[in-house]
């Protein structure tokens, strides 16, 4: 496909298709070309069998032409265009409560979107644990947190959204069993994407990779990454043992969500444990933001 940078609506009013399944196939890791492909099988596939997939159960709605297509409803139109199906319709509502016919209401809907563009909720930019996101439905999703959890944990305890989102995370990772790595389908998946990416190495088992952080003056830092039987993606860096006490109590204050510990040995490690969602590029992403934050502040302990 030429333009890559178009949008998942615009590819699939190009190609007919449904928006929202384009996607869900996407967002499993389908390239678009794959992704639109298997789609228009779908499609073909419904229309051979007399299947209509976009018809509403909303009553009064049949098939509308808009720019030269035809929409099964005003729901795929909607869909086509990127449209929030309840703001084009609380949008149509309001226009033929001021005179408009259902037609035009709904025409003047559409066209409004595809001049002046999709109108997109303004985003807040939060972070958590030291790691930035775009929006809170962004944080909210890589941390494997439901909007309505947080919200009604914020409501009943009178708290910001990064508190609610810390409290629920603690509540979590409370049970942690570290040290006992679990195979699972995901961690299997994760697993060979991040192997794929750098020069990382399997442990014998399969179970964990190890890695090193190299660093100015020849300094190397040995560190794990494996699934906890708690279902979180663990990272454990190891070789810190020029922190003393006193640097570990003041770390573990300043970076909420990363724990350093001095372990039984006296050797001293750091830990984050990351929440995984099961959709790999997703997960991947996450990764790496987890691992370049860490990196930062390991890198910066050797030159305070």
């Amino acid at each position: 496909m030429e333009n890559t940078t178009k949008s998942a609506a615009q590819i699939a009013r190009e190609h007919n298709i449904s928006p929202q399944l384009l996607r869900n196939r996407i967002k499993k890791g389908m390239s678009i070309e794959d992704a639109v492909k298997e789609c228009i099988n779908i499609r073909d596939a419904r229309t051979a069998s007399g299947s209509t997939p976009h018809k509403s159960s909303r009553s009064g709605q049949g098939e509308i032409e808009f720019s030269g297509e035809t929409y099964a409803s005003f729901s795929a139109a909607c869909q086509a265009l990127g449209l929030r199906e309840s703001s084009a319709y609380t949008k149509r509502k309001r226009l033929m409560d001021d005179g408009y016919s259902l037609e035009s209401a709904s025409r003047a809907v559409l066209e409004e979107a595809a001049t002046c563009g999709v109108q997109r909720r303004k985003r807040t930019p939060v972070m958590i644990h030291g790691i930035s996101y775009d929006s809170q439905l962004e944080a909210a999703g890589a941390l494997g947190l439901a909007m309505g959890s947080i919200n009604a944990r914020r409501t009943r305890d009178k708290l910001s959204f990064e508190e609610a989102v810390r409290v629920l995370l603690e509540a979590k990772t409370s049970d942690y069993i570290y040290g006992i790595p679990c195979t699972t389908h995901s961690w299997t998946e994760l697993r060979d994407a991040i192997s794929g990416t750098q020069d990382y190495q399997l442990s014998e088992d399969g179970n964990k990779i190890t890695a090193t952080i190299s660093l100015p003056g020849d300094i190397a830092i040995h560190y794990t990454i494996f699934m906890t039987v708690s279902g979180f993606l663990s990272f454990h860096f190891q070789n810190l043992e020029f922190l003393t006490d006193y640097d570990v109590n003041e770390l573990n204050s300043r970076y909420i969500g990363v724990k350093f510990l001095r372990e039984a040995d006296n050797t001293v490690s750091v830990r984050y444990d990351m929440p995984v969602m099961g959709r790999v590029q997703s997960d991947l992403a996450q990764f790496f933001k987890i691992r370049n934050f860490i990196f930062n502040i390991i890198s910066s302990l050797y030159h305070e």
